[in-house]
């Protein structure tokens, strides 16, 4: 389980794990879903200007939700050797960043990430979380992932959240950008 927990808190490409190994995560999600909201309501209302937010699953406030990540998200510095190994694997034209997002903000990302989908979900009937299987053959980014079923395609909130949580702590998305993501997904159901 530490090697999927790796994983999820870094690429959450679980492409080249069975679909055994993957139940265990999907387990363990269940299991700590809402251990993980509440961590995330905790640490944001221990916050100066925060003590206020609520976790009551509006869209409204994922704008509270967004300005705080903005603020919080830390960055470190990775080594040159880290750096290198990602330049091997980047083709040239893209750009690779010499900082990553700490352990302990990407762990805030996987809780927002799931209060993200609970706000999809307390919004919109019938809308829960289901673990997303691709075929062998054809395996894609969101095999193994926990994943919210629209009618245009599944909806991966982690994903966005990781992704999402990169361009606030880099000041290339506004307070806004959560509310803006969440509305541009609503037209997907």
């Amino acid at each position: 389980m530490d090697e999927i927990l790796d994983i999820l808190l870094t690429n959450q490409d679980f492409r080249d794990k069975a679909k055994k190994e993957l139940k265990i995560y999907e387990l363990w999600f269940n299991e700590n879903k809402e251990k993980c909201l509440l961590e995330l309501e905790h640490l944001v209302q221990r916050t100066l200007g925060y003590e206020n937010w609520k976790m009551d699953y509006s869209k409204e406030s994922l704008l509270g939700l967004g300005k705080w990540l903005k603020e919080n998200l830390e960055t470190r510095k990775i080594s040159e050797e880290e750096y290198a190994k990602v330049r091997a694997n980047v083709p040239d034209y893209i750009d690779v960043s010499d900082r990553i997002l700490t352990l302990e903000s990407r762990t805030i990302l996987l809780d927002a990430g799931i209060y993200f989908g609970e706000v999809f979900i307390h919004n919109h009937k019938g809308l829960k979380w289901n673990q997303y299987f691709s075929s062998a053959k054809n395996r894609d980014i969101n095999h193994g992932n926990m994943v919210i079923s629209l009618k245009k395609g599944d909806l991966n909130p982690i994903r966005i959240m990781f992704t999402m949580g990169s361009l606030l702590s880099k000041g290339k998305k506004d307070d806004k950008a959560l509310v803006n993501i969440y509305e541009v997904w609503e037209e997907y159901l």
